[in-house]
């Protein structure tokens, strides 16, 4: 009788070890759940909230951009589906996705609209980002460098300003594909996923110039491939046709418009040369001392984030909190994670540090250095090394559960108190002046009906500045104004 009480008891502790087993199993992924679950509604709430309000005023780029979907919106039969709008170097194509975004708000905040096609594309950028990422980490540390990059000040002012929605959060989105497909293609020797990687680098050339750097690092990470004898030239070869093929052709419209508009196509990037600067430039008069200037602050700016340079010029105040582009810890995480990827991981990082350089070339050759806007793509390549320090501090074998857990809360926190800065400097008169000269938003619905009235008579668009702009804002708005009133 006692032995099979014996066998009894025994049978019941192995029936019991298989279901707590079970149970661990099953409840493994729940902390995933909880952590995935809290960072997606952060993230989407942080960047929608307050949006009629926050940034402070509306500036000259957004209403620049709101003629065109105002053009695109009403007027559709005077514009082409290649014409080039914003600054004159975006497709039209950007512009439609604004306008169907924006429509159901032109009576009531058409920058509202704006502002959310905006933040629609940063979110699909972070999207992006997450899934480049768990090809190089796990997804716990891709899933937290995505929340540190959505919570970024920089980044959430990229987003909510309408900058993201002129071809630069597209061109963003399109970019980090184009890195999965060839480094797959490159990884599993599958050349055919070059295919799709080439017609993702033709899409960016459709959106903002700056996407150039698309291109340019998968050209040289190739080429950097075969130099080692990583891969043989006629491989190189065949795989660098094949992208300049499937970009070719899917760029085929929209080159043999830009051609036939070269002046205008060009008009921004020539304006913003270094070649063009006036001089003295910042007290540099020759080529050889404004040449050190640009790489000091190039450098400066990009490689040691320095926030000391980041205020060069009135674009960049509009662009970047006093903070600089990084928090304080940021920048240290980031150093420390430059030197971690260097010695452990450098295949990983080889492609996105192309397109890392290529952004710093970029705004070395350009007025007014460290410009996230020409170099956004270096915030997300900070956010890409900060991944992999974030895994190899995960991974650490003395880490215990209590340890991980202590290093999810440093990351929320550090992403909340980004997040609560941001809406701090959105509150400030220093960011209100710097976005000047701009409109209040009680004056946009004034914008958009003469703005309406140009269009319709084919007239050259409104600018913030002219004359014209400020006589109509002191009597037609004042006007309508004054209709709204009570009759006495």
């Amino acid at each position: 009788m006692k032995g099979i009480t014996i066998k009894t008891n025994a049978k019941a502790y192995n029936n019991f070890k298989k279901f707590s087993s079970e149970i661990k199993k099953r409840s493994k992924p729940l902390p995933w759940i909880i952590f995935a679950t809290f960072v997606i509604l952060v993230l989407f709430f942080t960047h929608i909230i307050n949006l009629q309000h926050a940034p402070p005023n509306v500036t000259g780029d957004e209403v620049t951009s709101l003629n065109d979907v105002i053009r695109i919106t009403y007027f559709p039969q005077n514009v082409r589906f290649f014409s080039l709008m914003g600054d004159g170097s975006q497709a039209a194509i950007n512009f439609y996705y604004i306008s169907f975004i924006t429509r159901p708000f032109f009576n009531l905040n058409a920058i509202l609209g704006m502002r959310l096609s905006s933040v629609f594309l940063s979110l699909g950028v972070l999207i992006a980002f997450y899934f480049y990422l768990t090809t190089k980490v796990n997804k716990f540390s891709s899933l937290a460098a995505t929340f540190l990059l959505g919570m970024n000040t920089t980044f959430l002012n990229f987003s909510r300003a309408s900058w993201m929605s002129n071809g630069q959060g597209l061109g963003l989105i399109e970019g980090l594909f184009s890195f999965i497909f060839l480094e797959y293609s490159v990884a599993k020797a599958r050349w055919i996923w070059t295919i799709p990687a080439g017609l993702l680098i033709g899409l960016t050339f459709y959106g903002y110039m700056g996407n150039v750097i698309f291109p340019f690092s998968c050209f040289v990470y190739l080429s950097y491939l075969a130099l080692r004898h990583r891969l043989k030239w006629k491989i190189v070869f065949l795989q660098m046709s094949l992208l300049l093929l499937s970009a070719f052709i899917i760029f085929l419209p929209q080159f043999i418009f830009n051609l036939h508009h070269f002046d205008q196509y060009t008009l921004r990037s020539r304006s913003t040369s270094i070649l063009s600067v006036s001089k003295p430039y910042y007290g540099q008069t020759s080529m050889l001392s404004i040449v050190g200037h640009q790489l000091e602050y190039t450098v400066s700016g990009f490689l040691i984030l320095n926030p000391a340079v980041v205020g060069e010029g009135s674009e960049n105040q509009r662009y970047v909190s006093p903070q600089g582009s990084v928090d304080i810890i940021t920048r240290l995480l980031f150093i420390l994670g430059l030197g971690t990827a260097i010695f452990l991981v450098r295949k990983a990082i080889l492609l996105p540090s192309m397109a890392f350089f290529g952004a710093i070339i970029l705004n070395f050759l350009s007025q007014f250095p460290p410009n996230f806007a020409r170099g956004l793509f270096a915030l997300l390549f900070i956010y890409i090394i900060i991944a992999i320090l974030i895994e190899k501090i995960w991974l650490l074998k003395i880490l215990d559960v209590y340890g991980r857990l202590t290093l999810v809360l440093l990351i929320v926190s550090l992403g909340l108190w980004n997040g609560w800065y941001y809406f701090q400097w959105q509150g400030s008169s220093q960011l209100a002046q710097a976005r000047q000269p701009a409109i209040q938003y009680e004056q946009v619905p004034c914008w958009v009906k003469l703005s309406k009235e140009h269009s319709a008579l084919n007239q050259s668009d409104l600018v913030i500045t002219s004359e014209e702009w400020n006589q109509l804002t002191g009597i037609t708005c004042i006007r309508e104004d004054d209709e709204k009133l009570p009759n006495k």
